[in-house]
């Protein structure tokens, strides 16, 4: 989240949301790699961040 700045909060213009929509689906799926926790959809993740 540190490198990828507030992405609730993405650049205007189609790209920004594009690109804030391609940077939680990572998050996602890179946070639902540890198995010690509860997987999540990239909508309940958002929730977590905020």
């Amino acid at each position: 989240m540190e490198r990828n700045g507030d992405l609730n909060k993405p650049a205007d213009g189609p790209h920004g949301r594009l690109t804030a929509t391609n940077k939680w689906a990572e998050l996602t799926r890179v946070l639902n790699l540890d198995t010690t926790g509860t997987s999540k959809t990239v909508d309940k993740w958002k929730k977590a961040f905020i």
